[in-house]
């Protein structure tokens, strides 16, 4: 950073690490933690921890690695590289010190171990791409969320899922997610900004559109609909109409301060 570097030698352990939070206060730490409350955070941490030297030396330091992150490495070197990252820097009494935008290296015993991390921090950085994907991102509030018994479109059908609309806090820009309640799919698609504006009135939903499907035995696969979808469509019409209308208030509405968002149940029948 700044055409400046710090060097340690003697590295005692490398950890990757990654962290949910509690949203929810419990009165005792022997209370069972309800999984519902728990959110994974968007960042995971690669710890450090430096052979013993002086009390003044950084003892320990915390890399934080994001879905975005770039991890180098050759195929014959035994060095990895980590560039443009957040770096926490402790001594061995805790004093911290943070240097954002800072390219790390870090030189192991082989190339073949570098490989390893290199691949490990690329497995982490898919989980946290496909977590940002399912739930609101930093700056994101929800705006919208139903349930709905089938959602069709011409590259994806869903049965049971929860169809979810967020909202940035500062540019207003809306982005759509449905996840299958089984959690097998999510579809995330950042719509245009003229979505609605359409010769039908309806929404248009042409934008790229990031697909995540578990298939076979278990295999994860990614895909990318350039062009996201001609045909979106609902098994429930009273649904569809409700989608429509929800997505039309809010792509007239701008920004507006957080509230809680509108939970639509089951359909109730008509009184007789």
């Amino acid at each position: 950073m700044n055409q400046q570097s710090y060097t340690r030698t003697g590295i005692a352990a490398i950890q990757l690490m990654h962290y949910k939070s509690s949203t929810r206060e419990y009165l005792s730490l022997d209370y069972v933690v309800d999984p519902k409350d728990l959110l994974p955070l968007d960042t995971a941490e690669l710890e450090i921890t430096y052979t013993q030297g002086l009390n003044s030396d950084i003892a320990k330091s915390v890399l934080y690695i994001t879905y975005k992150t770039v991890a180098k490495c050759s195929p014959d070197s035994a060095c990895l590289i980590l560039e443009n990252i957040i770096c926490a820097g402790l001594t061995i009494d805790n004093q911290e010190n943070i240097l954002k935008g800072v390219d790390v290296s870090i030189q192991l015993r082989s190339s073949k171990a570098a490989m390893e991390l290199q691949q490990r921090i690329q497995h982490m950085r898919e989980e946290l791409f496909v977590m940002s994907l399912k739930a609101p991102r930093p700056g994101e509030r929800l705006a919208l969320k139903l349930q709905a018994k089938g959602f069709h479109t011409d590259q994806v059908d869903i049965a049971d899922c929860e169809i979810s609309i967020v909202q940035s806090e500062t540019s207003g820009d809306l982005r759509l997610i449905i996840t299958s309640n089984d959690e097998r799919t999510i579809l995330s698609q950042d719509l245009a900004k003229d979505f609605m504006n359409t010769a039908e009135g309806t929404p248009r939903f042409s934008s790229p559109t990031y697909a995540v499907q578990i298939v076979g035995h278990g295999t994860r696969e990614i895909r990318t609909y350039k062009n996201g979808f001609k045909m979106v469509d609902f098994s429930d019409v009273r649904r569809d109409r409700l989608f429509g209308l929800g997505l039309a208030v809010l792509s007239g509405s701008g920004v507006s301060p957080p509230q809680p968002p509108p939970q639509i149940g089951p359909a109730t029948p008509p009184s007789r």
